[in-house]
């Protein structure tokens, strides 16, 4: 179990850094999915959810507490999927394709079954956590 976080861990905070090298470039691809306002994209939920992946990140990688890493995990990832969701089937010219798996250049159903994966990986842990103690 450990080790699966571990490596889970390894794999967000790989994630988090490629968006914290180009912040601005993550929130352009953000804003091209017309979620919320394009000002508010910019200056609140882009960097939220970079900050929010690096805590998760960090969660799993130190093993902090299950809890924790489930409802972080849960949050940061119903966010994507709901954003996949939403736009699903669209093809987004203006985005650079950085980052493929939470903000696709084109959603498609096998990414949003993707995130959906990643979403249950936190239900399945937690699940796991719980019938060992």
């Amino acid at each position: 179990m450990k080790i699966c976080c571990v490596l889970l861990g390894l794999f967000y905070l790989k994630n988090s850094l490629k968006k914290l090298s180009d912040p601005f470039l993550f929130a352009q691809a953000l804003k091209a999915y017309k979620l919320v306002p394009d000002n508010y994209v910019i200056n609140v939920v882009a960097p939220m959810l970079i900050v929010i992946e690096v805590i998760l990140s960090l969660l799993l990688i130190s093993n902090f507490s299950i809890i924790s890493i489930m409802v972080v995990g849960l949050i940061l990832q119903s966010i994507y999927t709901i954003l996949l969701l939403i736009n699903i089937n669209k093809n987004f010219t203006n985005i650079c394709n950085c980052f493929p798996l939470q903000v696709p250049h084109k959603v498609t159903t096998k990414k949003l079954l993707y995130n959906i994966c990643l979403l249950l990986i936190f239900v399945v842990f937690y699940g796991i956590e719980n019938r060992i103690n």
